[in-house]
């Protein structure tokens, strides 16, 4: 996500918080979207550590014409070194470096609220990836489609940092066998055709706007200290330890 869509999206979920209307969500994102100062790129130059290329970069320059031309554009900042302007940070275009992951903070801090205020529902049409897959467990009401992954890093970058080939695709880190097990969506859908039919069936259970009829939002405690009586012999489900469930044979809620 850029700018742009950014702020699309942010005005379309407080425009829904504002008349008390459900937000509907349908994604597929490759996250923050990090952009290259196109202008720059043609122009700057690099100053290698001892005129090494081996021993790395120790800074980007100008050239006095170039540099001026960028300057009176506002989109550089630096200093002078005889004709040579040695930059410092580029400025004022958009979509480019740590402004692009602000946007993308932007955009979680909305989702709690419109969260909170109303309902949300996301369907994955495409792959989400980073930010974009944050932004549909945050709204925790979500579908995907069974082709597209929902993930944080992909698998090229989890190899990377285990050293090994443990991953062979993305599916495996965010596929429809993961989500669905794990609870982290509601449903997988084969087309999108059945994804809108999920959402429309969703939405025909609850009220078309707060105004008609306040939703009900609950607060359920657990307790960070407290006693596990759950106990296992062989095989077992986690989320027991962790929720409690009931005991089918003795018909009573084991914590």
């Amino acid at each position: 996500m850029g700018k742009l869509e950014s702020d699309l999206f942010i005005s379309a979920s407080k425009l829904s918080r504002k008349l008390g209307v459900p937000r509907v969500y349908v994604a597929a994102t490759a996250g923050v979207k990090l952009g290259l100062a196109e202008e720059v790129k043609s122009k700057f130059l690099i100053k290698w550590q001892n005129d090494d290329i081996q021993h790395g970069v120790e800074y980007f320059f100008l050239k006095k014409e170039d540099a001026m031309e960028l300057l009176s554009k506002k989109s550089i900042i630096g200093t002078w070194e005889g004709d040579t302007f040695i930059i410092d940070t580029i400025n004022g275009i958009e979509d480019v470096g740590v402004q692009t992951l602000k946007l993308g903070a932007e955009i979680v801090v909305e989702t709690v609220h419109s969260y909170n205020e109303t309902v949300t529902i996301s369907y994955v049409s495409g792959g989400c990836v980073g930010v974009g897959a944050y932004n549909i467990f945050l709204g925790h009401r979500a579908f995907i489609h069974s082709a597209h992954p929902v993930l944080l890093t992909g698998y090229a970058a989890i190899n990377s940092v285990l050293g090994r080939e443990m991953y062979s695709s993305n599916l495996q880190l965010g596929g429809q066998e993961v989500m669905t097990a794990n609870g982290a969506v509601c449903g997988v859908v084969d087309t999108h055709k059945q994804g809108l039919h999920r959402i429309l069936e969703y939405l025909s259970y609850i009220p078309s706007a707060t105004h008609v009829s306040p939703l009900r939002f609950f607060n359920v405690d657990s307790e960070v200290q407290r006693p596990i009586v759950a106990k296992y012999e062989h095989m077992f489900d986690v989320r027991h330890s962790i929720c409690g469930y009931e005991d089918q044979t003795k018909k009573k809620w084991v914590p």
